[in-house]
């Protein structure tokens, strides 16, 4: 089985990111396609316990910004990784990050869409066609949610699928915000795609991570999803603020306002069956990130 898979975004966490699914995808023909701006985003500020926040803690933001060099960053991406192409766009501090507002979505949206032009590209240049297309981030990893065992108490798990939630005072003092700004989770539990692959093959069908579910409707995020190339085409040719001259769908997250809500109700007017990995307990791992020796060299 031939997969594709597509991270877009700025650099951050890609290193881990890339091991990640090198080791969970390693029994399949993989293919791996980035597209990455020269941004580097990253945060200055403190993780605070705030047991009333939705997380129990309170997150900072990639407040800051570097900016890499681009010519180093795409001889160490030569070097240092093995894609099957990718592409570095030159951009300066004023370029939309990962703030969660309307402008960086549409940004990261932008660079989800050139990565699948690679991927098609390609197929065109070697004449084939790929089962499977995987889109993700740099700096997400997805993870059964028993692996995320420093949050819980044996088996007592929260009802909601982020790990999370259940984070107690006791145990972010333990932690330290250290646990935020590295990889502490180490990946134990097997996960195993492959019959969702099949199942999306010859299948308008898409599964995401999600944040639980409404009815018939799942509250899926565009950090993960998977389906045919077909489908896959559609979905990274989402653009928001088209999508935001129709009416919201209320049945959706947040009332079907937010970039996610907007995704999804793109994808149902396209009639494609959408499922959420929770019931899998498939669920992302996400970091912030701070500068390191090796981003410095890239400067």
């Amino acid at each position: 089985m031939r997969v594709s898979l597509q991270l877009s975004g700025t650099y951050r966490t890609l290193r881990d990111s890339y091991d990640h699914y090198r080791e969970i995808f390693k029994n399949v023909e993989l293919d791996i396609f980035l597209c990455i701006s020269t941004v580097y985003d990253y945060t200055s500020q403190k993780y605070l316990y705030y047991k009333n926040w939705t997380r129990q803690y309170k997150c900072p933001k990639h407040d800051r910004t570097i900016m890499l060099n681009k010519d180093k960053l795409t001889e160490y991406l030569k070097n240092d990784y093995d894609f099957a192409d990718f592409i570095v766009i030159d951009n300066d501090r004023n370029t939309p990050r990962g703030t969660g507002d309307d402008k960086s979505r549409a940004y990261y949206g932008m660079k989800k869409n050139k990565c699948n032009n690679l991927r098609k590209e390609y197929e065109k240049r070697n004449n084939f066609k790929y089962d499977i297309v995987i889109d993700s981030r740099t700096d997400w990893l997805l993870f059964n949610i028993k692996d995320f065992d420093m949050y819980y108490n044996g088996d007592n798990f929260d009802s909601s699928p982020s790990p999370y939630n259940i984070l107690t005072q006791e145990q972010f003092n333990k932690f330290g915000e250290n646990v935020f700004v590295k990889k502490s989770v180490e990946l134990k539990t097997e996960i195993n795609l492959l019959p969702l692959f099949e199942d999306v093959k010859n299948n308008k069908k898409l599964y995401a991570i999600d944040m639980g579910k409404n009815g018939d409707h799942y509250f899926i995020w565009d950090g993960f999803a998977f389906g045919n190339p077909d489908v896959m085409n559609i979905y990274c040719n989402f653009n928001l603020s088209k999508e935001k001259n129709y009416p919201p769908n209320s049945r959706l997250w947040k009332g079907g306002y937010c970039p996610e809500a907007r995704l999804q109700n793109y994808l149902l007017k396209e009639k494609i069956n959408i499922i959420g990995l929770s019931i899998y307990n498939y669920y992302y791992y996400y970091r912030r990130v701070q500068v390191t020796r090796n981003i410095k060299k890239l400067i």
